[in-house]
């Protein structure tokens, strides 16, 4: 048996921070926030009787409520809001991104005396979208406006908020759009919402943007938002965007650091000073700690932040030694914005990858062998056979709900598509749904395929992908696609439930399971597993997480043994660790609990 890792204090303190460990108190501070609003739905949480069903329906309400409340601005900071989509949808029109770009990054998470926050821009937005989606002059455009095209993230809202807002949901659908996307993607994708339809609506009524602006957003177009930035940095910003796309081409991290030099540019303003003077720089990384240390909620969140404006910062400088006519004047600010980053730390998981990698676990026999096995893999060619040339989906591109038994008893479970759920919270051995993804292991299933090409999930249609032929051959699939499958199959199950519940509180709750069983299955692959334990402060995740391990096995992935342990074949140990780090690294991204 192999040492473990899990008696390294430097291996215990990376998985803190990747977000495997127990935080106490994860989720009470929301909880403190709507425990008024749960008292006005007659609930007291310390002395609470009820079942689980009504508590989830009371704190669902409750968060609705305080979320309406944090959304809906008034005064200065609703005209503030208005300001920003004005500015940001005409800028977008003239096809000026740098601007559109700037005005959105101008605005940050806490409000200011004079400037909204990010939660009062969404909510007005959305807001809106709501409006024109019931209103006879604009609902046509809701219902069929295509959003032009932003960021990944930003357009997937854009378009599920324009979807919603066709049927007066927006609003409503708000929480989850967060809970799955993050806060920031929201307020973008409702950016591009709004800007798509008041676009729309001035080619319809053939007028300008600015004109359908005062039209369906009313307010002012406030120039002070954009005026903190000089003409100076308006050219050195678009040389740095230039330099950095040809340093990392079609990378998130060069549209990072772009969007976090914008910030560099703005707090460098704000504070008085020029950021494009090297005997400056110092004064200017005193300025950006502060900002990080103002502007973000929590100090491993402000640490987060300021290692992005200082990488921004490191690359800035590096663009100045290369571009500048006096480079040498430089050289003082790199060695001391060098000296703050930090060293980068060992990562006992890649060591661990990379011990598996070189023992038998990293054997190719082994592995095809060992992930043929798994049904996730083995069922693909019934469900090409299933699809044929093609057949009619939903708009989402998943099994319509006449479809959903037939897919889900190619993974062993017995489900049905239902036109209304049954009344009541009775319970039958036939798990009755209203859409595919409503099936945790049929989602996953379905993102893991796509991924690879063995499915074309297009809305409407679903079709074989381009890599369909060899799962259907006798050779089968590519070790590495087949691993895939089964990864992120792993990675999506383990953190379902974490970006679809609608309540932040029972969210928070999800993210605690999901670590716990993402903790169990890392010591299974180290071989250190032991069963939950039955006291402590996680033991009421033990039943959730031993039914979620109970699933992995039925479906190949790792076995129980009859004392509880986990066992994963040799030859999944590579794959089920690298879909484990996946998913550790989703808690890392959303902090674990989800934003309300």
């Amino acid at each position: 048996m192999q040492s473990s890792p899990f008696d390294d204090e430097e291996f215990q303190a990376a998985m803190r921070e990747m977000g495997i460990g127990h935080r106490p108190g994860m989720a009470a501070a929301h909880m403190e926030q709507i425990a008024p609003l749960l008292a006005d739905e007659g609930i007291d949480l310390d002395s609470f009787s009820g079942s689980a069903a009504e508590l989830d329906a009371a704190l669902a309400r409750a968060s609705e409520r305080y979320n309406l409340a944090l959304l809906t601005p008034t005064g200065v900071h609703l005209q503030g809001s208005i300001a920003v989509l004005r500015v940001f949808v005409q800028a977008r029109a003239e096809g000026d991104l740098d601007r559109a770009q700037r005005i959105l990054v101008s605005i940050k998470p806490d409000e200011t005396d004079t400037r909204p926050a990010i939660s009062h821009v969404t909510g007005v937005g959305v807001g809106r979208l709501d409006d024109w989606g019931r209103a006879k002059d604009t609902k046509r455009i809701v219902a069929t406006v295509k959003p032009q095209p932003w960021n990944a993230a930003a357009g997937r809202v854009a378009r599920k908020l324009l979807e919603l807002a066709a049927r007066g949901r927006a609003f409503a659908g708000l929480g989850d759009l967060i809970n799955r996307f993050g806060g920031l993607a929201v307020y973008e994708g409702t950016a591009v919402a709004v800007a798509a339809v008041v676009r729309a609506f001035s080619l319809r009524r053939k007028v300008s943007v600015r004109e359908a602006c005062d039209e369906l957003l009313g307010g002012e177009d406030d120039v002070a938002l954009l005026d903190v930035l000089t003409p100076e940095d308006d050219r050195v910003l678009d040389a740095f965007d230039a330099w950095v796309e040809e340093a990392f081409p079609d990378s998130a991290f060069g549209d990072d650091l772009v969007e976090f030099f914008i910030v560099i540019l703005q707090v460098a303003r704000e504070s008085g000073i020029d950021p494009h003077d090297p005997a400056a720089v110092r004064d200017l990384l005193i300025a950006l700690a502060d900002t990080a240390d103002a502007t973000t909620d929590g100090e491993s969140e402000a640490n987060a932040v300021l290692g992005m404006l200082h990488d921004t910062m490191h690359e800035y400088v590096h663009f100045r030694l290369q571009m500048d006519r006096s480079p040498a004047d430089w050289e003082a600010a790199h060695e001391l914005v060098q000296s703050l980053l930090p060293d980068e730390p060992d990562d006992p998981l890649e060591d661990l990858l990379d011990e598996l990698s070189a023992g038998e676990s990293g054997d190719v026999d082994e592995r095809r062998a060992a992930v043929a096995e798994v049904l996730v893999v083995s069922a693909v060619p019934d469900l090409l056979d299933w699809i044929g040339d093609g057949r009619p989906a939903t708009s989402s591109g998943t099994a319509k709900r006449a479809d959903i038994g037939t897919v889900a008893s190619l993974l062993g479970i017995d489900a049905e598509g239902v036109d209304r759920m049954p009344r009541g919270w009775a319970r039958t051995e036939k798990r009755a749904v209203m859409a595919m993804n409503d099936i945790p292991e049929l989602a996953a299933w379905w993102d893991a395929l796509a991924a690879v090409g063995a499915i074309d999930a297009a809305p409407g249609r679903l079709r074989p992908g381009p890599g369909a032929a060899l799962w259907r051959s006798v050779e089968g699939p590519a070790l590495e696609d087949a691993e895939t499958v089964v990864g992120i199959f792993l990675a999506t199950s383990i953190t379902h439930h974490m970006v679809t519940r609608r309540s932040a509180t029972l969210a928070g709750w999800d993210a605690r399971a999901a670590e716990l069983l993402a903790d169990r299955l890392i010591r299974a692959v180290a071989d250190d597993d032991h069963p939950t334990d039955e006291v402590g402060p996680d033991a009421i995740f033990g039943v959730r997480v031993e039914r979620d391990l109970a699933e992995l096995a039925r479906l190949g992935i790792v076995r129980v043994t009859p004392e509880g342990v986990i066992d994963v074949p040799v030859g999944l140990r590579l794959t089920v660790l690298r879909g484990v780090m996946a998913a550790s690294r989703f808690f890392d991204d959303e902090g674990a609990e989800p934003s309300s």
